[in-house]
């Protein structure tokens, strides 16, 4: 039985009651840090919003109750799953997180927290979509036509959707990429029959994050997992998150990695050896100065970056895109085009597309594509 989740994020417990009916109920969950037994227990029955609570304990307590409050931040539902129970699994909107410590002088290892849900639906009436506002940038990094748009290999039925009439149509494989967790697979949005068309399939609830776009605060202990192998850095979820250590932005092929001095390093998945190796960046007098992560989504994650050659400033957008091998550097509106030694530093790690499919991850009903 796999492991109730929260999206990416465990929801621990021991113990299992399933529910004796699919009607909405609120739900009680206690667990392990680190354990993957047990099950979510209904507790009591009401109309409208259910009600997940539980404890987190062990080493992590206090990060893993702080990623589960800036979920609350993820537009749109996620999947909640894993209930022994299969019926309860399905799309969430969160309603609201409380999370704190039982007990004062316990808030390193022990948090208590509440997930309020609404469902929006399963696999059974919904269809995964990524929507699409395709649009032209600038920059000096090359001039491709395609807009890649990727979703896990894993994926069924994709197809192309047309919002405006209901249309489908089946989509041309560009490419399969083997990412970190798992592959993606890649569309062009500029062969799609319509105009910034949505992009949809099935997956299961147990895949649904493997390849997605994640932003992660490194607090200052070096590296994603501690010695143990156990995840020691912050998922982020929240644009308003305060970082305590290195920023670091992934898609599973490439990564993007700010420390505190502020220094930019980009890293490449190998998957042959199942390795991160450093990209070497230009030679350059301009440096980051500063990292201001605006978006932070299922598909994509965006954000505004200050260089500087120490008497001048230039800001760029970047963009790191489910499936791209490549960040998208966007010029911003207003400050003229790329400094040359900012090309120069980027170029080795810049996509040449021009345009940007402008993805976001939703949902749509699946009486419409089928």
């Amino acid at each position: 039985m796999t492991a109730p989740q929260a999206y990416v994020l465990p929801l621990p417990r021991v113990g299992q009651r399933p529910p004796s009916d699919t009607t909405q109920k609120n739900l009680s969950a206690l667990g392990v840090l680190g354990s993957d037994s047990g099950a979510v227990e209904p507790i009591s029955t009401e109309p409208g919003t259910q009600e997940i609570r539980g404890y987190y304990r062990g080493r992590y307590a206090w990060k893993l109750a702080r990623e589960l409050k800036e979920l609350a931040s993820v537009d749109g539902a996620i999947p909640i799953y894993g209930a022994r129970d299969s019926d309860a699994d399905g799309y969430y909107a969160i309603d609201r997180v409380e999370a704190d410590a039982v007990e004062a002088q316990a808030a390193d290892w022990l948090q208590q927290y509440t997930l309020a849900i609404t469902r929006e639906g399963s696999r059974a009436n919904k269809r995964r979509a990524v929507r699409t506002n395709r649009g032209q940038v600038d920059h000096p990094f090359g001039n491709a036509t395609t807009a890649e748009v990727g979703v896990p290999a894993a994926a069924t039925q994709v197809q192309w959707l047309d919002r405006e009439t209901g249309d489908t149509s089946t989509p041309s494989l560009v490419a399969t990429r083997s990412a970190e967790l798992g592959d993606v697979e890649i569309y062009d949005l500029q062969a799609a029959p319509y105009a910034n068309a949505t992009l949809t399939y099935d997956l299961d609830y147990a895949s649904m994050g493997d390849v997605d776009v994640r932003v992660w605060d490194y607090r200052g202990v070096g590296s994603r997992t501690d010695s143990d192998g156990v995840v020691a850095a912050a998922k982020v979820f929240s644009t308003a998150h305060e970082y305590a250590g290195e920023r670091v932005i992934s898609n599973g092929l490439v990564r993007l990695r700010v420390d505190q001095s502020p220094a930019l390093s980009v890293e490449r998945w190998d998957d042959a050896n199942s390795t991160w190796t450093t990209q070497s960046l230009g030679t350059s007098s301009w440096s980051v100065t500063d990292i201001d992560i605006r978006h932070i989504g299922m598909a994509r994650a965006d954000a505004r970056v200050v260089f500087s050659d120490g008497s001048s400033e230039y800001p760029l957008d970047v963009s790191v895109k489910r499936g791209w091998t490549d960040p998208l550097w966007m010029e911003v509106d207003g400050e003229g085009g790329t400094k040359p030694g900012v090309k120069d530093l980027l170029d080795p790690a810049a996509s040449g597309q021009i345009y940007d499919p402008g993805a976001d991850q939703g949902l749509v009903a699946r009486e419409v594509v089928q």
